[in-house]
């Protein structure tokens, strides 16, 4: 392909390998799902959200999801406030030499994170959004970037404001979820606004919203011009999308990942999951990943309902099996 889009994407002083990147989402990227990402050549990888009230007051919950896997080169930490100062401690108070940047939510819809005056609030106070990446960049010396949406609904769309703001305090890039407050996660993205915002900014811009395949990171990145692309729940249960896109951007083909490497896949995760956490829980945890890994599986019903139920590694490894006796590739 005379244009590759698969390439190098600029972070401060570094340069990254790729331009996929996966997103942060609570209760999923643990480090264990993390590592499997990163061998599939994700370029960065992000932590879940983590308060920056909890790391000031140094909750052993809040440390405990700053865990970083051997083979992740590139993380960062994303983290979420409304307060500058707090923010800037919180930022001090990460571990020395763990992250290669610090991404800042101020894109999160959940009410709970709204009320208190972060995330998606944030999207109404273009000034704060500036104040927090100025104060946090200082206190850390690390790259910071930027998640944001169009706006808080349709009647406020600013996300040329709010990009330019997060420029202005010195984001080494933005990443545009290409929704409003309002939708949430439902509704058609405007990739469009991604275009647009390439024409406003001097920092990389990334977008994200409904990348479920290695077909829709090749459009929006075609179509709109932008730096990179983030997976998110288009990532969930298929940490190798990494892998097919990055063939798709570079040949402009790929190989579907066999189902005998999908189930490998799932079990060697619910190994790093057990370490990290136990069997029982890990077991438990990781029965919201089955419905990915089996989507579009012919006669999966009664493996959904075994690993519903699943309490140990043996168990999801009988009810998996099952499932490669009908379709052994």
């Amino acid at each position: 392909m005379p244009d590759c889009l698969y390439r190098p994407f600029p972070l401060g002083s570094t340069i990254l390998k790729g331009n996929l990147f996966l997103g942060p989402m609570a209760g999923y990227t643990d480090r264990s799902f993390r590592s499997l990402c990163t061998e599939c050549g994700a370029s960065m990888t992000c932590t879940e959200m983590v308060s920056a009230e909890g790391l000031v007051r140094d909750s052993k919950n809040t440390f405990s999801l700053l865990l970083r896997a051997p083979n992740e080169e590139h993380l960062a930490v994303q983290l979420f406030g409304s307060d500058p100062d707090t923010m800037a401690r919180a930022a001090e108070q990460l571990p020395a030499n763990q992250f290669c940047a610090i991404d800042i939510n101020f894109g999160c819809p959940v009410p709970k994170v709204v009320k208190t005056g972060a995330g998606s609030a944030l999207l109404r106070r273009p000034q704060a959004i500036n104040s927090i990446i100025k104060a946090v960049r200082n206190a850390s010396g690390l790259p910071v970037t930027a998640k944001i949406r169009l706006g808080w609904d349709s009647s406020s769309i600013n996300y040329d404001e709010t990009a330019q703001a997060a420029s202005e305090g010195g984001a080494a890039a933005v990443c545009l979820h290409c929704r409003t407050r309002a939708q949430f996660y439902t509704g058609e993205p405007d990739y469009q606004a991604l275009s647009k915002l390439k024409q406003l900014v001097n920092i990389p811009v990334i977008g994200s919203g409904d990348v479920f395949s290695p077909e829709d990171a090749q459009r929006i990145l075609s179509d709109t011009k932008c730096d990179g692309v983030m997976f998110a729940r288009g990532a969930i249960g298929r940490p190798f999308i990494f892998k097919e896109t990055i063939e798709l951007l570079s040949t402009g083909a790929y190989n579907p990942v066999p189902l005998s490497i999908k189930i490998d896949f799932f079990l060697r995760q619910l190994e790093m999951l057990s370490i990290d956490r136990g069997e029982r829980t890990a077991c438990r945890e990781m029965r919201k990943h089955v419905p990915y890994l089996l989507k579009g599986i012919r006669n999966s019903a009664s493996v959904r309902q075994a690993a519903s139920t699943a309490e140990t590694e043996e168990e999801y490894r009988s009810a998996l099996s099952s499932i490669l006796d009908q379709f052994p590739v």
